[in-house]
């Protein structure tokens, strides 16, 4: 009987220590959707090609963490400093989509899932890419992989994983791609 009551202590203590984490993740794989949405939401409304221009990254930079926002800071410096130097040249980053796999960029996306993992989410987006924005094509359809952190208190992109499945993808991960741009 004594074995018992210790038992019960041990089950209700693991109860009580399980369901805030549950909770904690579910509120930050919300979060992190969220953020996500709102990220594609505001960048679908810009140019989408190339390096943004200074005011759409005014726009992008607040859904950033520091490490990213910094990246994309670095590379639009140094993409400045390149048009300097070579003034007839087209410099590198000044086409092709950036937050995606896929060189065109999307016409839709949506939230496919989030899974959360030790310091933050992987968030999947399902994009499509319909030519000229019509439903007269078959779209291409595709995945990439968002990873949100926690900081300064909020959930900020961290890096985006290029999953599309073709050659002329800009990489594996958007970091990777700016920091490549800055050597």
């Amino acid at each position: 009987m004594y074995h018992h009551f210790w038992l019960r202590i041990v089950c209700l203590a693991a109860t009580l220590l399980y369901f805030p984490l549950v909770e904690a993740t579910t509120d930050s794989v919300a979060a992190s959707k969220k953020v996500v949405a709102e990220f594609y939401a505001a960048y679908f409304k810009t140019a989408k090609s190339g390096l943004p221009a200074q005011v759409e990254r005014s726009t992008l930079l607040p859904y950033m963490s520091r490490h990213l926002a910094q990246a994309l800071e670095q590379a639009a410096h140094n993409q400045a400093t390149f048009e300097k130097e070579h003034p007839d040249e087209k410099p590198p980053l000044a086409e092709g989509d950036l937050f995606s796999s896929l060189f065109e960029s999307p016409t839709r996306f949506s939230i496919a899932s989030a899974n959360p993992a030790k310091g933050l989410v992987r968030v999947m987006v399902r994009f499509e890419y319909v030519e000229g924005g019509t439903n007269q094509s078959k779209p291409i359809v595709w995945q990439d992989a968002v990873v949100v952190i926690q900081e300064g208190g909020r959930w900020v992109i961290n890096d985006i994983e290029y999953l599309g499945e073709w050659a002329f993808k800009p990489g594996s991960r958007l970091t990777a791609v700016l920091s490549a741009q800055v050597q």
